[in-house]
C-alpha cells in the first residue's frame, strides 16, 4: 500500500528560526508589490521560540541515587530465553568490578534518558560524570567541568519530570542465584544509569545542588 505525501504545516517557532517572516518568503526572499510582507503572530497556544525561553540556572552539581541495594526490584529482562519482568535483589558490591574498570577508564558507564541508547547524556570517559557505590546505594554525580557536562546538567535541570533513576546491567546468570521467588544478584556488569519518571526501586532520585 502506498500513501501520498502531504505537505507538512510549518510551526511558527520553526518559521522564525528559519527567518521566514511572511508566507511569501517561503517562495521568495523578499516581498513584492503584489505580495507584500505580512507579519506572522503566533497563536495563543503556540510556545515562544526556543531562543526566547528562560532556562533555569545551572546548579553546582547534579547528584543521583541510581539504585538502592537489598530491595526487591522488578527489572525487564532482555534475555531471549527469559523475557519479561524479573524480580531481583541487587546485593552491595554487585557493581564493584565494573566500577573499578570505569574509574581506570578501561570500562564505561553511560548516563542515559529512559534507557534509550540513542539519548546518551554522558559517560564515565568524561571527567564531569562520576559513579560509585556505597553500602546501601549506587550513586552518580555530574559537575560542570566540561562542555558535555554542562550540556547534560542543562538538560536535567530543564526536565523536571525525570527525577528518578534506573539502571541497566549485563553479566547476570539467573540460574545460579534464584531462590524460588526472586533472584539475588551478587556480581554484574553495570552498563548504564538512566534518569526516568519512575525509578527502579524505592528511594532513587535526582537532586540539584545549588
Amino acid at each position: 500500500m502506498l500513501r501520498g505525501l502531504m505537505p507538512t504545516p510549518i510551526p511558527y517557532r520553526d518559521a522564525v528560526k528559519a527567518g521566514w517572516t511572511s508566507p511569501t518568503n517561503v517562495r521568495s526572499s523578499r516581498p513584492t508589490r503584489d505580495r507584500p510582507a505580512v507579519k506572522i503572530t503566533p497563536p495563543e497556544d503556540e510556545p515562544p521560540p526556543a531562543a526566547t525561553r528562560r532556562s533555569s540556572p545551572l546548579p553546582n552539581r547534579v547528584f543521583g541515587v541510581g539504585l538502592n541495594f537489598n530491595l526487591l526490584t522488578r527489572f525487564t529482562s532482555m534475555m531471549p530465553d527469559r523475557p519479561g519482568a524479573m524480580p531481583v535483589i541487587v546485593k552491595p558490591g554487585a557493581f564493584d568490578a565494573s566500577l573499578r574498570l570505569a574509574k581506570k577508564r578501561v570500562g564505561c558507564v553511560r548516563l542515559l534518558v529512559g534507557h534509550d541508547e540513542n539519548r546518551e547524556l554522558l559517560n564515565t570517559y568524561d571527567p564531569s560524570f562520576e559513579v560509585w557505590a556505597g553500602d546501601e546505594s549506587l550513586y552518580w554525580r555530574v559537575r560542570p567541568e566540561t562542555s558535555a557536562g554542562r550540556k547534560a546538567m542543562e538538560f536535567i535541570v530543564n526536565s523536571p519530570e525525570l527525577r528518578q533513576c534506573s539502571v541497566g546491567f549485563s553479566g547476570f546468570d539467573p540460574a545460579e542465584v534464584f531462590n524460588g521467588s526472586f533472584w539475588r544478584a551478587r556480581q554484574m556488569d553495570l552498563e548504564e544509569i538512566s534518569i526516568v519518571t519512575e525509578g527502579a526501586n524505592t528511594g532513587t532520585r535526582v537532586i540539584l545542588g545549588y
